[in-house]
């Protein structure tokens, strides 16, 4: 459970980090809504 808060911390970081394209919004979209309150408060 922790890695996988972790793995999505670090690809919403990574998404986060490259200009807004296609295929970036919607998956980051998803993942905010997964993403557990520790990870949320490292990444945002």
């Amino acid at each position: 459970v922790v890695l996988g808060s972790l793995a999505v911390g670090v690809a919403l970081f990574a998404a986060d980090s490259v200009p807004r394209g296609v295929g970036v919004e919607l998956p980051t979209a998803a993942a905010e809504m997964s993403t557990s309150g520790t990870a949320g408060d490292l990444w945002f």
